[in-house]
């Protein structure tokens, strides 16, 4: 229903302190500096947000650098992995904070033994920044994980539930595409949201609809949904209708040599602007099947592991995902939940046996991480 009255919940201001936490700690970090602010990110004016905020999991590692511990390495005698955690949410709900639904996931990940810290990106939801002003930010936190808290990037994996799956995806391809050399040790995707151009633009002769309607909670009603992707992308039009810009069925060259280009800043107050990005570009909607198949689609992207449901609205897409890593020779590990809905690890009523299953899997994997060898 919160689609439907335009309502948000459980959102935070990102421009505000943040309160600290039974577990985390919260921090401001600089914006990425101006010179690295390239390809996707290389774009006119300049952006009023200055600073990130992040809630760091545990807190007693908030002001400490990556070597400053007294477990210098694993009882396996590896190094420990840092998290970044982007959380879903629509880009319209949720927050970075501890007692958020999402933040399970942190604190989970942070049960496994694998992991020394988790940072919770604080980021922009489209109340405040179109695209790329979420990807800023995360690429902000990555690059402070590296610089100044001198994590090795093998060390970080990049984490992402439902819309901040999507975040999660593009920022591993801004790696790939601007800072190969940082190549992360993983990308965890938990019910992505993949393909936001599958709603958009909304026409109701031919809306193509989601899997599962009437049995996952997840809604995917039109208009509201089209809205949604109008003011992340930047696009003026407005009636959920879209525009001849933001629907270009582009190839990935031309969208990431030209449109990007084209696309004006919008500081902090979210001033839609008409030249926004193509809604297929592939930092967008990298499932998009008006996408070519590509051969570099997501070559270069790093071990990632990936869960979904079969009872979920995303699956078609997230199966569309797994069919593009397959073909680039991603190394690629899948949980599939049997009747599991969408994002079914935040959930409080969902079935424990099955979480946990869950979970099992992705200890293992990010355990598996944490042997790899810092190059």
């Amino acid at each position: 229903m919160s689609e439907i009255s335009n309502l948000s919940f459980h959102v935070k201001d990102p421009f505000s302190w943040g309160q600290h936490g039974k577990h985390t700690a919260f921090k401001f970090v600089p914006t990425l500096p101006r010179n690295k602010q390239v390809g996707v990110l290389d774009v006119e004016g300049t952006d009023a947000h200055k600073r990130v905020g992040t809630y760091i999991w545990p807190r007693d590692r908030c002001d400490k650098a990556y070597n400053d511990r007294d477990d210098v390495t694993l009882e396996d005698g590896t190094e420990p992995l840092v998290g970044i955690t982007i959380h879903g949410g629509a880009y319209v709900h949720m927050s970075a904070e501890e007692k958020c639904s999402t933040s399970i996931i942190p604190k989970r990940l942070m049960e496994s033994g694998s992991f020394l810290e988790i940072h919770s990106v604080e980021y922009r939801l489209i109340h405040y920044s179109a695209f790329p002003g979420a990807l800023l930010d995360v690429a902000s936190v990555f690059d402070n994980l590296i610089n100044e808290r001198k994590v090795p990037p093998s060390r970080i994996v990049i984490v992402g539930d439902s819309a901040g799956g999507n975040l999660a995806l593009a920022l591993a391809r801004f790696i790939r595409d601007e800072r190969h050399e940082d190549t992360p040790a993983g990308l965890l995707l938990l019910s992505p949201w993949c393909d936001p151009s599958f709603s958009f633009p909304f026409n109701p002769t031919t809306q193509r609809r989601r899997p599962n309607e009437g049995i996952d909670y997840l809604m995917d009603t039109p208009v509201p949904r089209a809205l949604i992707i109008e003011s992340f992308i930047g696009c003026t039009s407005g009636t959920g209708q879209g525009c001849p810009t933001c629907t270009q069925q582009q190839s990935h060259t031309f969208i990431k040599r030209s449109l990007f280009k084209q696309r004006k800043r919008t500081s902090q107050q979210h001033n839609l602007l008409p030249d926004h990005i193509s809604v297929h570009s592939p930092y967008i909607s990298p499932a998009s099947l008006h996408l070519k198949d590509e051969e570099d689609l997501f070559e270069d992207f790093p071990p990632t592991f990936i869960s979904y449901g079969t009872a979920e609205r995303l699956e078609d897409e997230i199966k569309v995902l797994i069919e593009r890593m397959e073909r680039n020779n991603v190394d690629l590990t899948t949980n599939v939940a049997e009747d599991g809905v969408h994002d079914l690890l935040i959930l409080g009523f969902w079935n424990e046996r099955q979480k946990d299953a869950i979970w099992n899997d992705i200890f293992n994997w990010s355990r598996d991480l944490s042997l790899k060898s810092i190059p």
